[in-house]
């Protein structure tokens, strides 16, 4: 029906990513991400909304095998939201699914602070399950 350069392929591709990382969260679906990357910089270039998307997936398949705190995390989830500023309107829907990637990383390191804030302040006793101010 149509071949690896055709863009049925990379949606189908990113079809498996999205299954993959909601279900599976392996690392092929990491390697799967990867190669419609590839193919999609092939196809479209360098530059586009469905670069962009590719990129915002490798991202997602990296968080969903525990990978965030990995430069390529970033990188990608940076690249992937800088190309889609580029081609969306500043207050376009889409571009909050970009945000979103974007910034939880930034969020789960948030509520790590806030926990470890609070434990240095705070003793549990694991006897009675009270807690004391230090």
């Amino acid at each position: 029906m149509f071949g690896v350069y055709h863009p049925m392929y990379v949606l189908a591709l990113q079809q498996y990513v999205i299954f993959s990382n909601e279900f599976r969260r392996d690392e092929f679906g990491v390697e799967v991400a990867r190669v419609a990357l590839d193919i999609a910089e092939k196809m479209y270039g360098q530059h586009g909304l469905q670069v962009a998307e590719c990129h915002k997936l490798l991202a997602e398949a990296l968080m969903a095998n525990e990978v965030i705190h990995n430069e390529e995390y970033s990188q990608q989830a940076h690249t992937a939201f800088r190309m889609a500023m580029d081609h969306l309107p500043g207050q376009h829907p889409k571009l909050s699914l970009f945000r979103i990637t974007l910034g939880i990383p930034w969020r789960h390191d948030i509520c790590d602070r806030v926990l470890m804030g609070l434990l240095s302040v705070f003793k549990i006793d694991p006897l009675w399950g009270c807690i004391w101010v230090k």
